[in-house]
């Protein structure tokens, strides 16, 4: 289980457009599978797990948002 002060922490560091980002990739059914950017960087940096994914040969398949990430981000993200 993640640290619900780690993924507050992690969403109040993201502009608005990573929001929006976050919460599209969270809406995904799982795998969700991410770029390597700034989102998953940031990700990465506040600690929250994620999951390495075997390469495809899509770039957006190579990190996965785990179900706790995703399921924080949906509560928070569809709040006005």
């Amino acid at each position: 289980m993640i640290a619900q002060q780690n993924l507050q922490s992690w969403w109040a560091g993201l502009t608005s457009e990573q929001r929006g980002r976050a919460v599209i990739v969270a809406s995904r059914p799982a795998p969700r599978g991410m770029l390597i950017d700034d989102l998953t960087a940031s990700m990465i940096q506040a600690g929250l797990p994620t999951s390495r994914q075997i390469w495809t040969g899509q770039p957006e398949h190579l990190v996965e948002m785990l179900d706790d990430v995703a399921e924080f981000v949906l509560g928070v993200g569809r709040v006005p």
